[in-house]
């Protein structure tokens, strides 16, 4: 039988008072010191837990001062709809971080390559709740509708791609989806501002929306925090 380590012990029981609400969310944890005096240990021993709390990502840096701590807050999930902004009201903020035309086959992902010919619009978007980064998005709207009209569109504040499509007469009327979850990635993290090392689960989606005569009007990859959403599915049995 596996002996547990007491860095574990002192991180299991840290975790649990996080999880409890015992240590609020957004508030100060104790400082390496005050652990070592309140668990009697070495100072090695409690960076162990701390490190792995990190990793987990209940608790990041505060401020310029490494050896403060603060609680992550706890993130409720949401119920993905068919738009960001449409799923947080006031407390989504979608950040759009390239938008551009490509003109270049050679510039698509080769996974796109086969089904889109130059020009299409490239739309990429970092997406807050509660201003923690939660997605992040990489948009491709083949020649459809005017290009230029549609990306000055989308540059407008709260502009929904999906309402953008609809003015310009595209009627997105349905979608399809693949998700694949796993652990984060370094690529992952970078792209969601994880905490280095963290082992928060990610959802990865690949969207395609299509007009009602079944023609592809968009194709979206997304990187979502999976703590952030639940996916709600139905399906023909037969």
């Amino acid at each position: 039988m596996s002996r547990v380590t007491k860095w574990m012990q002192i991180y299991e029981i840290i975790r649990d008072r996080i999880t409890n609400e015992e240590y609020a969310p957004g508030s100060e944890l104790p400082t390496n010191l005050e652990l070592m005096k309140e668990f009697e240990a070495h100072s090695g021993t409690i960076q162990n837990a701390i490190n792995t709390l990190i990793r987990d990502g209940l608790i990041f840096s505060s401020g310029s001062n490494p050896n403060r701590r603060r609680v992550r807050p706890i993130l409720y999930r949401s119920s993905r709809k068919g738009d960001f902004l449409e799923e947080h009201g006031d407390l989504g903020l979608e950040k759009v971080v390239d938008i551009r035309i490509i003109y270049e086959d050679e510039e698509l992902p080769t996974s796109l390559q086969d089904e889109f010919t130059a020009p299409v619009l490239f739309y990429q978007t970092r997406q807050y709740r509660d201003d923690i980064l939660v997605a992040t998005t990489y948009s491709y709207i083949p020649n459809v509708v005017d290009l230029k009209v549609l990306r000055g569109m989308l540059k407008e504040k709260g502009a929904m791609i999906y309402d953008c499509l609809k003015q310009l007469g595209v009627d997105p009327a349905e979608c399809e989806e693949k998700l694949i979850a796993s652990l984060p990635s370094e690529s992952d993290r970078e792209k969601l501002d994880l905490p280095q090392h963290a082992n928060i689960p990610v959802v990865h989606i690949e969207r395609r929306a299509f007009d009602p005569n079944g023609k592809c009007v968009q194709v979206c990859y997304m990187i979502d925090r999976a703590d952030c959403y639940e996916f709600t599915y139905k399906f023909p049995l037969f």
